[in-house]
């Protein structure tokens, strides 16, 4: 990609190499004392101008200042400072020629500080042009010719223009190195205003990358628990706002309130999202509310200020109004009491702005809040015209032709216009899809993808992809080419991903729930409902598909969401990381007696899709209406249930019976006839967190007729099969320990585990018994040490590895470690123990147990921790709890576990499930499914 942020993102920074050269001394040689004084008010009438944002003023007084002075070097000053407030004005051609002029005069009369400043001036030029690396290139000149003649504020803001053009170029780790290098530079100096732009430009980087690194050690300014990044953002933030209050830069300090509304707007989205997954106090709604109201505080603070921000402020507290009213959060803001006069106000202060490409990009970005808006109001039918003269104004101020009576077939010719006129198509379509004007609309989004695809703008692209898809899915008649769009917008999203895999937990990443996710359920949907309608894409070729081909292209689409999902939790792309073949889930059903079955929810029903285990084919779809809350209160109660140590028996038996009913009731006798040995449960987000195994017909439970196993969308690879007990290696770790999740040295928050030293000793029994004394290798209390564990894993094949200690995983990777003897080993940390492993040892480990680790308490996606651990530790399978279990029990069962793996017959689906019927047969408490059904295996089951 060119650009991984897109232009609307970006706004064109105040210049400033007028107020560094309107502050300097005139050069008043030979001048009568009159026109020195004359001079000497045009400069600071000039410069105090600027400074105010009264560009058109300060052109006046510079065009003034021009023709008084014949003074080479300083009618370069001048024309450089002219250039600049062209600049600001828009007047592109202006600035261009006043730049020309100042370099003919440079090349009679050189002179290095301002051929710097030439070279600041042209880069100024190329940026407003949409020409960044030619202005990366100019600000990088100046940097170095401001650096020889030793004016060092002048060469740090040219880099802090290069740091802005690297942003633009989609160079973001590179930009956040050159802002590090200059907040290093300025943080011990004395207060300017250029120390108090490069924090703010510092604080806006870091977030979008995610982190700041730990050696800065930036401190958090709040202590309202929010994530470390923002909170180190904020206190940059704030330190900038200082800087530029006891400054009295007043128009600097409204940009960073605009910032800090930003940044407050980011900690909202970070606490709704963190709720959504994972309830904690620190991101309930009442602390969302206080994100929200603190953000709208500091865009109206922004807003009222005489800035050239105002306008941004006041369009950027629109759209959060817009978002919020459309969330459980409405009552948090007020409803605005006329929004029509209020856009019509706000629209007059943008048209007062001199023409720019930011102006017209503001002007879209109106339209579209006005158009969810009024959606959600059900008044866009009497607002339509409004938004949709808006939008075509837009676009015949981008030079763009029309024949009125077919609004959106455009002559286009390729420009600097080009991202304005799509996004104007792109609206201008949605408005029309929102309206019912399905002709228009499909009209409009198709003449924006073809520019999209012209300018190679991906994230621009895959949006009018997923809106046409939609469009297109609204007829029968269409279908088929909705499927063939949603399809391409699923490969474009990919692209994208793959471009922002390295952000780590930004908020100027894809929002995976509100922006990737709904585009395959939406397709799953489609491909569900539309049966033999619709034609599939088969490599460059489409084929009219039957509706159990249909079913078949919805299954392979939730697996594919699965990937998405785990590639998103770990920012990483699965299948380019891996060397070895991958096999897909229908090719391991057809090599095993295996069935598939995908529990699907699907806006207001749960399909049920079943795959043959010889053919891989769809074999039945079972549809049952039910709503989101009745849904999760389902899943909640039986989860509930079983953590209370409850059994299907009395009036708890019907908890058991509904999700049974749910989940495989409706397949129930496709499976009898079929009769596969292992049932593995393609499960979405909506189920990920259920204990399968448990479930219950209200006579038996399942693994009674089937191994069980959950597929989360880890790969499934070539070489899964566990060796042959003469060539299996184990490694058996654990440490009795307790551990607080603070502090390696409290032992209040988890207890001891007393039965750890029996586990451990029982898998080295039963295998000594069954092949030579070195299968298993113990690591065990203070042996249990980071270095024991990575020498041992890099230096031996293990094919499994057993680790019996604390964790936790959840749906955070932060929140995701193990606790050896010397402490909590987080995600990341687990990946660094065992990389040497994969560079040294061809080998995979082909099981990872943690067999008294467990899901974060609450957290609704904590499975993905599990899923995220085999990956980063290169496991093809692993098995853990769902929740804590007890120390006996587990030692019981994972006993059994190895003692049926050791018989060299069993899978390793199987032999869990003959462990966890041997849990069945147990008096009392151990028999009841929270002390077996909980642990789960996920990856290969073979």
């Amino acid at each position: 990609m060119a650009r991984k942020r897109s232009l609307f993102s970006i706004a064109v920074q105040s210049f400033l190499i007028a107020g560094a050269l309107l502050s300097g001394s005139l050069l008043l040689s030979g001048m009568t004392p009159e026109v020195t004084s004359r001079l000497d008010a045009i400069r600071r009438d000039a410069a105090t101008a600027y400074d105010a944002g009264r560009y058109e003023a300060a052109i006046e007084h510079l065009e003034q200042w021009l023709e008084l002075t014949e003074q080479p070097h300083e009618r370069v000053q001048v024309l450089l400072n002219l250039a600049a407030a062209y600049l600001e004005v828009g007047n592109w051609a202006a600035a261009e020629g006043a730049i020309a002029q100042a370099e003919q005069i440079l090349v009679a009369n050189p002179q290095l500080a301002l051929w710097a400043a030439l070279q600041e001036a042209e880069g100024k030029l190329q940026f407003s042009l949409g020409q960044y690396a030619e202005a990366f290139r100019a600000w990088e000149r100046a940097a170095e010719g401001f650096g020889q003649t030793g004016h060092v504020e002048s060469s740090q803001r040219s880099q802090l223009n290069q740091a802005r053009a690297l942003q633009a170029l989609g160079q973001t780790r590179s930009a956040f190195q050159v802002l590090q290098r200059l907040y290093l530079q300025v943080a011990a100096q004395p207060d300017t205003a250029l120390k108090a732009r490069i924090y703010k430009e510092f604080a806006i980087v870091g977030q979008v990358l995610g982190r700041f690194p730990t050696e800065l050690k930036i401190p958090a300014s709040v202590t309202d628990n929010r994530i470390d990044y923002l909170a180190q953002a904020l206190t940059l933030l704030e330190a900038a706002e200082q800087i530029a209050q006891n400054l009295n830069a007043s128009q600097l300090q409204a940009g960073i309130q605009l910032e800090l509304g930003n940044l407050e707007r980011a900690t909202y989205h970070w606490a709704k999202n963190s709720h959504e997954r994972f309830y904690r106090p620190i991101t309930e709604p009442e602390r969302q509310k206080t994100y929200i109201n603190t953000a709208l505080r500091y865009y109206q603070t922004a807003a009222e200020s005489d800035s050239l921000g105002s306008t941004q402020a006041e369009l950027n507290a629109l759209a959060l109004t817009v978002e919020v009213l459309q969330s459980n959060l409405a009552e948090t803001v007020d409803k605005p009491t006329d929004m029509a006069g209020e856009a019509a106000s706000l629209l007059t202060k943008l048209k007062q702005a001199p023409l720019s490409w930011e102006r017209l990009q503001s002007q879209i970005n109106l339209a579209h809040q006005l158009t969810q808006y009024y959606k959600d109001t059900n008044e866009l039918e009497t607002q339509a015209g409004f938004i949709q003269a808006l939008l075509l104004e837009t676009l015949q101020t981008s030079n763009l032709t029309f024949e009125r009576q077919n609004l959106c077939q455009v002559n286009f010719a390729q420009s600097n216009e080009s991202l304005v006129t799509a996004y104007s198509l792109l609206y201008l379509g949605e408005l029309y899809e929102y309206q019912g004007q399905m002709g228009q609309a499909q009209a409009c989004t198709e003449e924006a993808l073809w520019i999209a695809e012209s300018l190679q703008e991906k994230r621009l692209e895959y949006q009018i992809q997923w809106q046409l898809g939609r469009i297109l899915a609204r007829s029968p008649k269409t279908q088929e080419q909705a499927v063939v769009m949603y399809e391409s917008t699923i490969d474009t999203l990919d692209k994208i991903r793959a471009d922002l895999v390295s952000l780590e937990q930004s908020e100027f990443r894809f929002s995976f729930r509100d922006e990737i996710e709904p585009v395959y359920r939406e397709l799953i949907d489609l491909l569900i409902t539309s049966g033999d309608r619709v034609t599939l894409k088969q490599g460059e070729k489409s084929v009219i598909a039957d509706p159990s081909s249909a079913l078949n292209k919805a299954a392979d689409t939730l697996e594919a969401l699965q990937v998405a999902t785990i590639e998103d939790y770990l920012r990483c792309n699965l299948q380019a990381d891996s060397p070895i073949p991958i096999e897909g889930s229908a090719t391991v059903a057809e090599n095993n007696n295996t069935a598939f079955i995908y529990p699907i929810f699907t806006k207001d029903r749960v399909e049920i899709i079943v795959r043959h285990p010889q053919t891989g084919t769809v074999i039945k779809r079972s549809s049952q209406e039910i709503t989101a809350n009745e849904l999760n209160t389902k899943l909640t109660d039986f989860r509930d249930a079983i953590k209370q140590r409850r059994e299907p028996k009395g009036r708890d038996k019907l908890i058991f019976i509904e999700v049974y009913d749910l989940l495989v009731t409706p397949v129930e006798s496709d499976l009898q006839k079929i009769a596969p040995d292992t049932l593995v449960f393609g499960l979405d987000r909506f189920f990920q967190n259920i204990p399968v195994a448990a479930l219950h017909d209200g006579d038996q439970y399942l693994i009674r007729n089937y191994a069980v196993t959950i597929n989360l969308g880890l790969p499934l690879y070539n070489n899964s099969t566990l060796p042959k007990l003469e060539d299996l290696q184990i490694l058996a770790a654990g440490t009795t320990a307790g551990f607080d999740k603070n502090s390696s040295n409290s032992r209040l928050r988890n207890s001891s585990l007393p039965n750890v030293a029996k586990e451990l000793a029982s898998i080295q029994e039963i295998f000594t018994e069954q092949a030579p004394a070195d299968v298993v290798q113990i690591l065990e209390e203070e042996a249990f040490s980071n270095k024991n564990l990575q020498n041992s894993v890099v230096e031996q094949p293990f094919s499994i590895v057993h680790l019996a200690t604390h964790g936790e995983f959840g749906s955070n990777p932060r929140e995701t470690f193990i606790w050896t003897h010397e402490g909590r080993v987080d995600l990341n940390g687990m990946a660094q123990l065992l990389q040497q492993r994969s560079a040294s040892r061809p080998e995979a480990i082909q099981l990872l147990v943690l067999s008294a680790c467990r899901t974060a308490e609450g957290d609704r996606r904590a499975a993905l921790g599990l899923a995220g651990i085999a990956v980063q530790t290169g496991a093809r399978s692993a098995i853990a709890s769902l929740q804590k279990v007890g120390d006996s029990s587990t030692e019981m069962l994972m006993t059994e576990f190895y003692r049926q793996l050791a018989t060299g017959q069993s899978s390793r689906a199987e032999a869990l499930r003959q462990a966890q019927l041997a849990m069945l047969e147990q008096p009392d408490d151990l028999r009841k499914p929270n002390s077996w059904a909980m642990f789960i295996l996920i990856g290969d089951w073979r």
